[in-house]
């Protein structure tokens, strides 16, 4: 096993589906053993796995950039993202248009719609004694809440946008190109119509026509990707940390047991789910050389920084829900979860709603699940998110 593992000090691979099936003691080897490493996969790029290493990296922006691309692989004709792929000033100007969004109190404000979406789609398959989970449920919540809420659409609309956004982030080759253009062409159609009608209904579509980021308004052709990458981060993340979450709660019941005895530890439960299996991953450029731990990585090289390696370091302190029960309300923890940290300290952060809760809450009273014995396995995606499972 060791000698298995050991291969992944010098190839690790995320897309390799030997590496995925592996991830997690891949990357706990990695960070035992030489936890700064260099891979000479998909062209080559650093793993940063310690938390004494990933926390300052991911503060200094000025090393280490976002504003290269963070998505990894990349295609080398794919364009930057705008809002996540920025550095400050502008990403902190974008950054106050959508905090507003996602005050506690503006998600309590879709508990009504998360619940009565939530409960609908698991009456759906609750009869049928076993279900994936991954498609019929977490495919669709986020992008029927978020559609509904964010845009303003109707469930007639929905279906066929909800097939396009899934082929797009899960396809390959003409059928995600088709998909793409298709979303695309819809999300420029309603950019336009509701700038051309005047009506303000105080929405993210609202929002993002009449911000002012970097001293102007942006054009209609500047905003569709912005709302593509919101689109279709809300509803990877969410997707990837719901299974996730699933897939834990069937592999450690009695953590099911103890949220059943009292749904009020829910919302613990969740920031910890996250904390120790965030559900992205993402990189940096070095925009210098740079030492750490006592390896020069040099201008221009990639780095990835493990979140949920550094929130399993044991050296910090953390392990894998370990302060899921120890923990009481008003304790503090180091955490870095499915966001980046701000990539500088602030005085005073507003707090945002985690719109997991919700749902969590509203079937509080489901019956424990299990994972169907036997082949296929599921299906791990790119940063060991599970994608697919029964």
């Amino acid at each position: 096993m060791t000698e298995s593992l050991d291969h992944h000090l010098e190839h690790f691979d995320p897309t390799d589906p030997d590496t995925v099936r592996d991830f997690w003691p891949a990357i706990n080897h990695i960070r035992g053993t030489c936890p700064v490493a260099h891979s000479d996969a998909l062209g080559g790029f650093w793993l940063l796995t310690r938390y004494a290493d990933v926390a300052p990296a991911a503060q200094d922006w000025q090393t280490f950039t976002s504003s290269r691309g963070q998505v990894f692989p990349r295609h080398p004709d794919m364009e930057l993202m705008d809002l996540i792929e920025q550095d400050p000033p502008l990403h902190r100007e974008w950054r106050r248009l959508f905090n507003p969004l996602f005050t506690p109190a503006k998600v309590a404000e879709l508990a009504p719609v998360m619940r009565e979406v939530t409960t609908q789609l698991i009456d759906e398959f609750i009869e049928d004694g076993e279900v994936d989970i991954s498609a019929r449920f977490a495919h669709v919540l986020p992008g029927t809440i978020f559609f509904r809420v964010g845009f303003g659409i109707t469930d007639q609309d929905l279906h066929e946008v909800h097939d396009w956004l899934i082929d797009t982030i899960q396809r390959i080759g003409p059928a995600s190109a088709e998909a793409h253009d298709n979303l695309v062409a819809w999300l420029k159609g309603l950019l336009t119509e509701r700038r051309d009608s005047g009506q303000r209904r105080g929405d993210l579509l609202d929002a993002v026509l009449h911000a002012q980021i970097g001293g102007r308004q942006r054009t209609v052709d500047e905003l569709v990707p912005i709302l593509m990458l919101l689109t279709i981060g809300g509803l990877d993340t969410i997707q990837n940390a719901t299974g996730n979450i699933v897939l834990r709660l069937c592999q450690q019941p009695e953590i099911a047991d103890w949220l059943r005895e009292d749904p009020a530890r829910i919302p613990r439960a969740i920031h910890e789910f996250l904390r120790i299996d965030p559900p992205v991953m993402l990189t940096r450029v070095a925009t210098r050389d740079v030492e750490v731990d006592g390896h020069l990585i040099s201008a221009d090289s990639r780095v990835a920084l493990f979140y949920g390696a550094a929130n399993r370091d044991p050296a910090h302190g953390n392990t894998p829900l370990r302060r899921l029960a120890l923990r009481r309300p008003g304790t503090r923890h180091r955490h870095r979860a499915n966001r980046q940290p701000a990539p500088q300290p602030a005085p005073r952060r507003p707090r945002r709603g985690n719109p997991l809760q919700l749902p969590a809450r509203a079937r509080a009273d489901l019956p424990q699940g299990h994972l169907r014995p036997g082949p296929p396995p599921p299906k791990i995606s790119l940063g060991g998110c599970l994608r697919s499972g029964r």
